[in-house]
């Protein structure tokens, strides 16, 4: 080996600590410098709006260690749909921490909030937010608690849940994107363990979207399904309801909604007497959903409940004989014992019934006692022993119910009230869907 001399040797180890120890400092120093200007901040900016295509502020953005950055006051926006110069909000977080672990990304959110007209718009707007982040690894998302806005046309409704953790990635073609979460801050306090998985199927411009939300323990307030429906207002402040909802839609494929639980602790005066004047029902009850399904109707009656089937159950209660006569004369429900004109109310100890409702608008309605009661009773007086009502003989259908519910006059159009609509949503008889001034009576 050639000796260096002892100057050289000298002016080579300054060299090298200079390479190791003073370069690195300046250009720590530079660094510093540079992430604290004001041009910065609009790089991130600019570089998480190319990434996610939107419309990106960010109040400050640091960078505690390596792969590791921290942002505060994100807001992410999008155009107006109509058109325009107006931003519509999406998206909005008090602190965001991103830390990239070889083909992991880890997303912690404090302070989320998301903004939409819908359910499924807010969905399609979180995959479209998580399918870049993902596209090198698995993405995962951590958020104590996030709060939902929905502003839809009718009324605004504000939804929060606690201990999100989200996991997206890619397999294959697909997108997957599932997420466990809590309505209420513990199951002992009332809330509840859900799960969501969102998941597109096939890449390109017009993926299919599917979106499942499945109770895993306890069950949900009825106010849940605010966004879809005001549960409140038609099973009652106290119903609570558990199962799994589960969403279908695309550019070619029309929009599907499926159900499968129970809605328990269902006011049947929140669901008959607010809403249909002149029908009298009382009690608590249990509504089971072995299977309903939202989609289009046949022919031209636009959207509604093409399928549904379960059962109805509940206690001590009454009816009035309105009621209880339309069910006879309508529906074809089968009387036991006589009911005086006289009576205002007819107390009954039990109800049980089972019902199958097909596009063709036929209904199929059985008993629903169990073993305390022959098959085909429906309805037991004071007491277990005295049966008041047993189910129709042959099937009955929508046509009747309506009249049972919103009855009128042969020469008079049915009522346009918010009760008739929902019913509209109910598959008729075929010989009825044909546009007609007015709809006989039964």
């Amino acid at each position: 080996m050639f000796p260096l001399p002892r100057p050289a040797r000298s002016i080579a180890v300054t060299l090298l600590l200079a390479i190791t120890t003073i370069v690195p400092t300046i250009g720590v120093f530079a660094y510093i410098w540079k992430v604290n200007q004001p041009g910065h901040l609009r790089e991130v900016e600019t570089a998480l709006g190319r990434l996610l295509g939107l419309h990106v502020t960010v109040s400050a953005v640091r960078h505690p260690k390596p792969d590791t950055d921290e942002f505060t006051g994100v807001i992410l926006r999008r155009e107006q749909a109509s058109g325009g110069s107006r931003l519509v909000e999406l998206v909005r977080v008090d602190r965001l921490t991103l830390e990239r672990e070889k083909d992991r990304l880890i997303v912690r959110a404090d302070g989320l909030q998301l903004h939409g007209d819908n359910p499924g718009e807010i969905a399609d707007e979180w995959l479209a937010l998580t399918r870049p982040l993902a596209k090198d690894g698995r993405l995962e998302l951590i958020a104590p608690e996030v709060r939902i806005h929905f502003q839809g046309a009718d009324r605004a409704t504000t939804m929060t849940v606690h201990d999100v953790a989200a996991v997206a990635e890619f397999k294959g073609a697909d997108f997957d994107l599932s997420t466990s979460y809590r309505h209420g801050s513990s199951v002992e306090a009332g809330g509840s363990r859900c799960e969501l998985r969102l998941a597109q199927h096939g890449s390109g411009a017009l993926p299919r979207t599917e979106l499942s939300i499945q109770t895993m323990e306890g069950d949900l307030p009825i106010s849940v399904l605010a966004p879809l429906v005001d549960g409140e207002k038609w099973f009652g402040p106290n119903a609570r309801m558990r199962g799994e909802l589960r969403a279908f839609w695309g550019p070619r494929a029309p929009e599907t909604l499926e159900f499968q639980g129970e809605i328990r602790a269902v006011s049947l005066q929140q669901l008959v007497e607010q809403h249909f004047p002149g029908r009298r029902l009382r009690g608590q009850a249990r509504l089971q959903i072995e299977s309903a399904v939202w989609s289009d109707l046949p022919g031209t009656q636009g959207r509604g409940w093409a399928q549904a089937q379960g059962q109805i159950e509940a206690g001590a209660g009454s009816i009035g004989p309105e009621l209880l006569a339309g069910l006879v004369d309508e529906l074809n429900f089968r009387p036991i014992m006589p009911v005086s004109s006289n009576t205002e109310v007819v107390a009954f100890q039990t109800l049980g019934l089972g019902f199958a409702l097909n596009a063709d608008g036929e209904l199929r309605l059985s008993g629903g006692l169990g073993n305390t009661q022959s098959e085909d009773v429906v309805i037991t007086a004071g007491n277990p022993e005295s049966p008041l009502v047993r189910q129709p003989e042959g099937t009955a259908s929508v046509r009747g119910l309506w009249k049972v519910l919103l009855p009128w006059d042969d020469d008079v159009l049915v009522p346009a009230t918010a009760e008739s609509r929902v019913l509209r949503h109910l598959p008729l008889p075929q010989f009825l869907t044909q546009p007609q001034r007015s709809i006989p009576a039964n």
